[in-house]
């Protein structure tokens, strides 16, 4: 009886588990379909850009701001908005903290962030579209999955939730290669990976704090923030090693990978030998992929 009690049941008195995926289905349709329209008119705009000269900690900075990134932001906050206003419909959700929502929206937002940075690098049309069509599933995939993981109790979809994960995971190193990549001044590379590393970090940690109660949320939110400075003070170290630019990303994802462990374990209240043992042979492998390439 006390497992019925601890676990989450969806129900909804006015609207059935069918009515509301139809409603969600077209509510997502819609959502796609503006974002994606919004990513073929960046794609076929010329945007003008402009060059600042600032002084930041009194060394020069020079950064060239084009009109395409107030763009991509406003396709990003639609997509947020979007699929806040979709997982919020959802039974399940009903009297959950708002971080539990906040959580959700991470691996959508990034992934059209994404999409819009790579895209704008590719000069064919072939790709451009093949690129969008891509973008489009991989965010609908990303909605049924989280549809799925609502609609079970936790831990009786293990495979939606794994995938989730391989998902964030590809895409924390999409960024980190890229941005470790430009070779940006430690003042916007360090921000950049720490934004990323921290909103990644939150939905990781999701399905450990997914309850609601608000320590158990501080507790997660805080150990999202810390990942997020690591990696933030990682980034700052390693923009001193003249590697190459994939060993970075990689190197960046290993420190991800074993503290998002770390914050698993801990919020799940327990630190096994395995684990440690895990975490350890990882952490030897970032060194060796250091002292290969540095």
């Amino acid at each position: 009886m006390d497992n019925l009690r601890d676990t989450p049941v969806v129900e909804d008195e006015n609207i059935s588990r069918g009515a509301w995926g139809a409603v969600a289905s077209c509510r997502l349709a819609l959502l796609l379909a503006v974002v994606l329209l919004g990513l073929a008119l960046l794609l076929t705009v010329e945007w003008p850009s402009y060059t600042l000269h600032l002084i930041a900690l009194q060394s020069p900075l020079t950064a060239t701001i084009s009109l395409v990134w107030p763009m991509i932001g406003l396709l990003t906050a639609a997509m947020a908005l979007g699929a806040a206003t979709i997982f919020h419909q959802h039974p399940a959700m009903r009297g959950q903290p708002v971080l539990n929502l906040v959580a959700l929206w991470p691996l959508p937002t990034l992934t059209v962030s994404l999409a819009a940075l790579l895209l704008q690098r590719t000069a064919s049309g072939a790709l451009w579209a093949g690129g969008i069509a891509t973008t489009g599933l991989l965010l609908y995939a990303l909605f049924r999955l989280e549809y799925r993981l609502m609609d079970r109790p936790a831990g009786e979809s293990p495979w939606a939730e794994w995938s989730l994960h391989v998902l964030a995971y590809l895409l924390a190193l999409t960024y980190f290669v890229l941005i470790y990549r430009v070779r940006l001044r430690t003042l916007l590379s360090a921000p950049a990976i720490m934004t990323v590393g921290g909103l990644l970090a939150m939905r990781l940690l999701h399905s450990v704090v997914s309850v609601p109660s608000k320590t158990g949320w501080r507790r997660g939110s805080m150990c999202a923030l810390a990942i997020g400075l690591t990696l933030g003070e990682t980034t700052w170290a390693l923009n001193y090693w003249p590697g190459r630019s994939i060993a970075g990303g990689v190197l960046l994802l290993l420190v991800f990978y074993v503290f998002i462990g770390l914050a698993r374990r801990g919020l799940e209240g327990g630190l096994p030998r395995s684990a440690l043992l895990e975490y350890g042979v990882v952490a030897l492998l970032g060194l060796g992929l250091l002292i290969r390439f540095g």
